[in-house]
């Protein structure tokens, strides 16, 4: 069975939603007794800045009282107002529609932030990593595939040391007499052969 060890890997086309961390800001200029522009949208997360260009007090007080940029100016003191040159952030958060008007002027002032809902942006990112395949053989025998089994080889009996006969057991001084008698054994023969030769001849070597 083979099977490949390194596996080329791709992350291809990962979708990852991304929500923007940077708010917005929004500017709101007070000018003649007016906030100009008078409505404003915005997004959720984002902050409202209003600068008071008039050289008159004026605040900006929410109607449902969820914001208020002097909540101790009085119309009648004029204490604690904002100031000609003076400004006042706001971040809205929430969804909704927030009307508000001046301490001062009342309802003849008036303005409108209205709030959406951050929209989810999507961004594609794409990654790919490829690594190199490498080749890995395994071999495994299967249950389907036939399995060969080799016969064992017959155990040949058991060795056993025979004793020889005392007869043929030589000992190293009979190996040292063996050139000597073999010797004599040749000398004889010789003189066998040479008496029956004179004999055969008529001569008699012996008296």
């Amino acid at each position: 069975m083979r099977r490949l060890a390194g596996i080329a890997l791709v992350l291809g086309a990962i979708v990852v939603p991304m929500v923007s961390a940077r708010a917005a800001t929004a500017d709101v200029e007070i000018r003649n007794s007016s906030y100009l522009p008078t409505e404003m949208t915005i997004t959720a997360g984002d902050t409202v800045t209003w600068t008071n260009f008039d050289n008159t007090a004026h605040t900006v007080t929410s109607d449902d009282g969820s914001f208020d940029s002097n909540p101790t100016c009085s119309q009648v003191t004029m204490l604690s107002c904002m100031n000609g040159g003076a400004t006042y952030p706001h971040a809205f958060n929430t969804t909704g529609r927030f009307t508000y008007h001046c301490r001062v002027h009342g309802q003849a002032m008036t303005g409108t932030i209205i709030v959406q809902s951050r929209a989810t942006t999507t961004s594609t990112t794409t990654t790919t990593v490829a690594t190199t395949s490498t080749l890995e053989t395994t071999t495994s025998l299967s249950s389907e595939q036939s399995t060969i089994t080799q016969a064992l080889l017959p155990e040949l009996p058991g060795t056993t040391k025979v004793a020889l006969p005392k007869s043929i057991i030589r000992s190293k001084q009979d190996d040292d007499m063996r050139p000597w008698a073999l010797a004599a054994v040749m000398i004889a023969g010789t003189t066998t052969i040479a008496g029956i030769v004179l004999v055969r001849r008529g001569r008699v070597p012996f008296g």
